[in-house]
């Protein structure tokens, strides 16, 4: 999934599934990696409050280092957090703290449970109320939604052309067929 970045921004990268991946923070317009180190500023309770940041489950959540999922490049920083695993943001919790590290051999990475169903990733997109193959083999249509703040919306743009509708349908694994309005 597409994260832009934002100041403060989190994202997971470099795991199997969505719900894992190196923790990577946006930091004046650049993704950097958290450094672990010995001992390490991150146990589960942050791996935790991590993942509910990030619209997974928490319950499991695991914090794992040195690079499982891969180094990353350019800036790390060392990122300390004093969290109870009931905040909603890394941000949240006291004694954040960061400086920065000079490797990436101990990059943070956490796994997460998947999301639960009524939950979404901003940036999905779904077709709904569609007729789903009945009005031809293959043939899936239906209404667009996006999600947005972890809730699914209609999208109204008056203007919607092949072009969008195509990146829908590519995001979606569907090869583009139609535009119908």
């Amino acid at each position: 999934t597409y994260t832009p970045c934002g100041s403060g921004t989190f994202r997971l990268v470099g795991g199997s599934v969505p719900s894992e991946g190196r923790v990577e923070i946006c930091l004046g317009g650049n993704w950097s990696t958290i450094c672990g180190g010995y001992p390490s500023p991150w146990d589960n309770e942050q791996a935790a409050v991590m993942c509910q940041q990030l619209g997974f489950g928490s319950s499991g959540a695991e914090l794992v280092y040195s690079g499982i999922f891969g180094q990353g490049s350019g800036l790390s920083v060392y990122l300390e957090a004093a969290c109870t695993g009931d905040e909603t943001s890394i941000l949240q919790c006291p004694s954040v703290y960061h400086d920065i590290c000079y490797y990436h051999t101990g990059d943070i990475g956490v796994r997460c449970a998947p999301a639960p169903s009524s939950q979404c990733l901003d940036g999905d997109v779904r077709l709904v109320n569609g007729t789903n193959g009945t009005i031809g083999p293959g043939i899936i249509e239906g209404i667009v939604q996006i999600c947005y703040g972890g809730r699914w919306g209609v999208v109204t743009r008056t203007t919607w052309t092949h072009s969008e509708a195509s990146v829908v349908c590519r995001q979606l694994h569907y090869a583009p067929v139609a535009l119908k309005a």
